[in-house]
């Protein structure tokens, strides 16, 4: 059995990165790697900490779910802005075994499916963000993406529909326009004021 140490973040820091109020189990010869010099954290290396915490304490799995998920989402983040996005991937998956129905996750995680050219399940999971979001709660990013990826597959009803519904959101962005032109001969302009 390994000896923990626990940690309590900065309460800014905490609200900042939006982690929820338990201690940081890192084992004590391994702070030094989580904990780096000038104040900075290294969310991989306190992810693989927590997760060795679990494996030796499967009985408070449940307590740490919200924790595991936002460090595998800074973690899989760094990852994917780094360009790995297979090693971002396997970081979302963790987070999302623990807290399935986070949207950002899922959002995050088609966004590197995306970027391996992994069509099909990249259109998956954004339907299954989509389907997951509260009804008339408008992702525009997100649902811009669908449709970007969706008519490759030749299916247009679809992303014509979430078109329709996020032009709300966009009405004076010329861009946008432009794109919504593609579905069904609309036009490539706002509408008047």
């Amino acid at each position: 059995m390994s000896e923990f140490v626990f940690f309590e973040l900065e309460p800014d820091v905490r609200r900042t990165l939006k982690l929820p109020p338990h201690p940081i189990p890192v084992r004590r010869d391994r702070q030094g790697s989580v904990f780096l010099p000038g104040g900075q954290l290294d969310f991989p290396a306190m992810l693989e900490e927590l997760g060795v915490f679990l494996e030796e304490n499967p009985a408070v799995a449940g307590d740490y779910n919200h924790l595991l998920a936002m460090l595998a989402y800074l973690s899989g983040m760094d990852a994917a802005a780094r360009g790995f996005h297979e090693q971002a991937l396997h970081l979302y998956e963790m987070g999302l075994d623990a807290v399935p129905e986070s949207i950002a996750l899922r959002s995050h995680y088609a966004l590197s499916l995306h970027c391996l050219g992994r069509s099909v399940e990249t259109r998956r999971e954004i339907e299954q963000v989509i389907s997951g979001t509260p009804k008339d709660t408008i992702l525009p990013v997100r649902w811009l993406f669908f449709p970007r990826t969706t008519p490759r597959a030749g299916r247009f009803e679809r992303p014509y529909c979430l078109l329709t519904a996020v032009s709300r959101s966009f009405p004076r962005e010329r861009g946008f326009w432009t794109f919504f032109a593609g579905f069904g001969g609309l036009p490539a302009s706002p509408p008047a004021p």
